[in-house]
């Protein structure tokens, strides 16, 4: 029998909240010694999101980020396994706009006083709080950071990991703080039964940055959690339904606060032969049943890893 997929390796995407560091939800079990694997992510994140008055204290943001990551991982001695990380990431008008418009008017109705539909095709982020008037309307991409990390086989079922984010470049476009981040986490996996699996993350980071142009007023510690259920149902393919939260990174003296980024995953994961894997999920930020904020309205997420 196969070992567990894992959770969805998804990170949440956001046209404000992707500045700070996002561990890959991750499962306990690490790679054996000289093994090696690279990977290859998508996150693509269509954002729908207003509160207040928009001529006053508000948060309007209509766009969609999508961030590619490209990384590798080896497995080493004392069970132990090492990363890397390169992370591209971009903000634009994006294509998503027709199923959001489809999503909330036959799936998920979308109705917020005071707010049209949105708009296909829109790329705008906007924030107006005290001092602040921030307004993004060009799309802009960058190779944003590379993250280095170990992770620390405790037993079959726990393992810590800690990570370290290098910035790059894009923090004058909002795609990244430009800031060194430092991160630690809990992993741990359950069987709870042949078919049946539970895994769960924890995480705290610690940004080493707290302004980003106008946004000035941002927290340094942000913790985050992931809980997923695995099913597997077939020989070479599991179903996961997860739930992602992580910390807003900034704080705005909004009505509405600024509470958790939250969303609700629904994935395929899929194990070939020579142990090539894929999956594919959707996302929505409803956590569980009720709308959150500051996170993507949906997110489509797609990648692969292979030996080598």
């Amino acid at each position: 029998m196969m070992p567990p997929a894992g959770p969805l390796p998804v990170r949440m995407q956001d046209g404000l909240s992707g500045l700070v560091l996002q561990l890959e939800p991750a499962a306990a079990r690490v790679l054996t010694v000289g093994e090696r694997r690279f990977t290859l992510r998508l996150d693509v994140g269509n954002v729908a999101y207003y509160t207040g008055a928009v001529e006053e204290e508000s948060i309007y943001q209509d766009t969609e980020r999508q961030e590619l990551r490209l990384g590798v991982r080896w497995g080493l001695k004392n069970r132990r396994e090492a990363s890397a990380i390169l992370t591209l990431a971009a903000r634009n008008a994006g294509a998503l706009d027709p199923l959001l418009r489809f999503w909330h008017t036959a799936i998920v109705p979308y109705d917020v006083p005071g707010f049209d539909a949105p708009k296909n095709f829109q790329n705008r982020v906007s924030v107006r709080s005290g001092a602040t008037n921030l307004n993004l309307t060009k799309g802009v991409a960058a190779p944003t950071n590379v993250t280095l990390g170990l992770t620390q086989e405790l037993s079959r079922e726990i393992s810590v990991r800690a990570a370290l984010k290098l910035p790059l470049s894009g923090s004058r476009d909002y795609l990244d703080t430009g800031g060194t981040d430092v991160a630690l986490g809990v992993l741990a996996s359950r069987e709870i039964s042949p078919r049946l699996f539970l895994h769960g993350n924890l995480n705290l980071v610690y940004a080493g940055r707290t302004q980003v142009g106008d946004l000035t007023n941002g927290a340094r510690l942000y913790h985050g959690s992931v809980l997923a259920l695995e099913k597997r149902v077939s020989g070479r393919d599991s179903v996961v339904v997860q739930a992602e939260e992580t910390v807003y990174p900034f704080v705005r003296n909004l009505a509405s606060g600024s509470g958790g980024r939250r969303q609700m995953s629904f994935g395929l994961q899929r194990t070939y032969p020579g142990g090539t894997r894929a999956h594919l999920s959707f996302s929505e930020n409803i956590f569980p049943f009720r709308t959150t904020p500051y996170g993507p309205d949906i997110m489509l997420s797609l990648g692969f890893e292979r030996r080598f």
